[in-house]
């Protein structure tokens, strides 16, 4: 009865359909005549001036109303700017405590932010005077990068007014890019609609000075009545499939109903019988049919769970015997067990001495290390605030006063600002290098793969450079920023030094005796076998900075990240054919930050 039910229902719902689709064929007539008769009347030209006369009108006043709103809202989004600017400088930084917990760290952080925000503040004004896109790219990466900055800020250990201040201050952030986004899209709506403004002004132009052919009543009259004879006739047809339709589908539910409904039944009962435990039940339908090979494979199962019940109860007799004669064996091993745990206990007393002198060395090194850190940060900031305000004063400078230097006037900003981003760039690099090993950061499963595609995102090889990665990598347990600092280094040096018109840069990586051995191949210029370890000193570069902007120091990073990780990195080169970069890392503990401290026990 349920498989009829359904067939029945399934019967239904197609002739609904079929009814619903001839109502729609009737209407979709109605308005072929509509049209008919309004050409014949002659009112479809005045129509569409009509519309398309208040189409133009509507937009123009949408025009008006929208310059207006993108002034007021950018007046009050420049006083947004200055309200984050005076929460950061004045409620986060002032009140910074250099002593107290994460001092530094909160320090470095707020002068991010402070420089993110008035990027993302220049860009806009930028944006609305020349509207390219890149311009319009900036607010939106300087703005996630803000917001990083902040969320990194506030998991450092904040004070109560530190928390309060963080909270206003993304308020405000989302407020202001909130309106950031609506000038956009205002932006663009003037922009993509001026044009329309003015073709559909043409368009209404033309459309008053066109001469339109009529067409004759007869013939007009003539082509409804062929339609209609047309509609009557499908109308029809389609009556008499449905019928014919509706008795075939009689005809197959009979047959359905009687071929695999009573076998069916069959085998539900048979499975009840099995659900109580009965395993020698047996279904008997004696047909070659789906039906017939269903209870065959059925009776088969039978059979195997009856043998499976079987064998499970001798293996737990067999299992009983094997418990006592384990248990007696372990009782052994717990005697000598005793004797070891003697022997071990005498040696970690003297362990313990020794590793009271090696901690009182550690903490000599640790303080040490502290002292550094505390100068590096403090001198990084007071170099960082000013050659901000020259890099974003000369940015203004090249974009606002452009078309009032000569060329030698024009090279000299850009050489200014290149030298303050050089600059900005070493003091970063100097931070990173000096904080590496003092890492506290949280370990994480990190897909080689996934990260591997966002440092080729962010690097943005020009087109003719291809980047391949030849094989599946590993996901492995680490630290996301030092492995994403690695392969930043090696492909961006890739890319930056390539001299082929068509480059090639590809990434592997093999197990090899307990490591992962990873690899950076390109065919660019080649380096001399002779410096293959100097460029993995800090400060070291083979070419001129002025021709190649580089600081030095990224392969330096990405060495000390590998060896602190107990791991390996060396380069394979030949002059004009490309270099090779290898590095290994262990598959135990890979990526994961070693201290200072822990690198002298290691060592001990």
């Amino acid at each position: 009865m349920t498989i009829r039910k359904k067939l029945s229902t399934g019967i239904g719902i197609i002739l609904i359909l079929l009814l619903a689709l001839g109502i729609v064929s009737y209407f979709q007539i109605g308005q072929i005549d509509e049209n008919l008769t309004e050409i014949i009347q002659g009112k479809e030209l005045g129509k569409r001036i009509a519309f398309l006369y208040q189409q133009y009108k509507t937009l123009d006043n949408t025009l008006t109303e929208k310059k207006v709103s993108q002034k007021s809202l950018f007046a009050t989004n420049t006083e947004n700017f200055e309200q984050i600017d005076n929460i950061i400088n004045d409620k986060i930084h002032a009140g910074i405590n250099l002593e107290g917990p994460d001092g530094h760290e909160k320090m470095l952080q707020t002068s991010k932010m402070e420089a993110d925000i008035a990027e993302v503040a220049a860009s806009l004004r930028i944006y609305l005077q020349t509207p390219e896109n890149k311009y319009k790219k900036r607010i939106f990466d300087y703005a996630g990068m803000f917001e990083q900055d902040v969320e990194m800020f506030k998991n450092l250990r904040l004070t109560k007014e530190e928390k309060d201040s963080t909270t206003k201050l993304e308020t405000v952030f989302n407020q202001t890019m909130s309106l950031t986004k609506d000038i956009l899209v205002i932006d663009d709506y003037l922009q993509k609609n001026t044009s329309k403004h003015r073709d559909m002004r043409a368009s209404i132009d033309e459309l008053l000075g066109e001469e339109f052919e009529v067409f004759t009543h007869t013939d007009l009259y003539r082509a409804k009545e062929a339609s209609r004879k047309i509609v009557g006739t499908a109308v029809i047809v389609t009556l008499i499939l449905v019928l014919t339709g509706l008795l075939d589908v009689f005809v197959f539910s009979a047959s359905i109903t009687k071929s695999i409904t009573k076998p069916i039944t069959k085998l539900k009962d048979a499975m009840t019988e099995i659900g109580r435990g009965d395993f020698d039940t047996k279904i008997e339908i004696e047909s070659n049919d789906e039906i017939g090979q269903l209870a065959d494979a059925f009776n088969q199962m039978a059979e195997q769970r009856k043998q499976a019940r079987q064998a499970l109860q001798k293996a737990h007799d067999d299992l009983e015997v094997r418990v006592e004669k384990r248990t007696a064996e372990l009782i052994r091993a717990n005697e000598v067990l005793e004797s070891e745990i003697a022997e071990r206990e005498m040696a970690e007393e003297e362990l313990e001495k020794s590793n009271k002198d090696l901690e009182l060395a550690i903490r000599e090194l640790s303080r040490s290390n502290k002292e550094l850190q505390e100068f590096a940060y403090i001198a990084a900031h007071d170099l960082k605030t000013p050659l901000r305000g020259i890099g974003t004063l000369a940015d203004w400078l090249s974009t606002d006063y452009a078309d009032k230097f000569d060329e030698q006037g024009k090279e000299q900003v850009r050489m200014l600002v290149s030298r303050a981003k050089r600059m900005s760039a070493l003091i970063d690099n100097i931070m990173q290098y000096s904080r590496l090993g003092h890492n506290d950061q949280e370990k994480q499963q990190v897909d080689l793969n996934t990260v591997l595609s966002e440092v080729i995102v962010s690097i943005a090889p020009p087109e003719n450079i291809e980047i391949t990665i030849e094989n599946e990598l590993p996901t492995l347990m680490c630290t996301k920023k030092h492995i994403v600092q690695v392969f930043q280094n090696l492909l961006g040096n890739a890319v930056k030094y390539m001299d082929k018109p068509k480059g090639k840069i590809q990434v592997g990586c093999i197990p090899e005796d307990g490591f992962w051995k990873f690899s950076v191949a390109d065919n660019g210029p080649g380096i001399n076998q002779k410096y293959s370890e100097k460029i993995f000193r800090i400060f070291q570069t083979l070419s001129p900075r002025d021709k190649t902007e580089n600081t030095g120091i990224g392969l330096s990073i990405a060495k000390k990240i590998i060896e602190l990780n107990a791991g390996n990195i060396w380069v394979e080169s030949e002059l004009g054919r490309g270099s090779t970069f290898f590095f290994t890392l262990p598959k135990s503990s890979v990526c994961q930050p070693v201290s200072f401290e822990s690198a002298a026990k290691n060592k001990e």
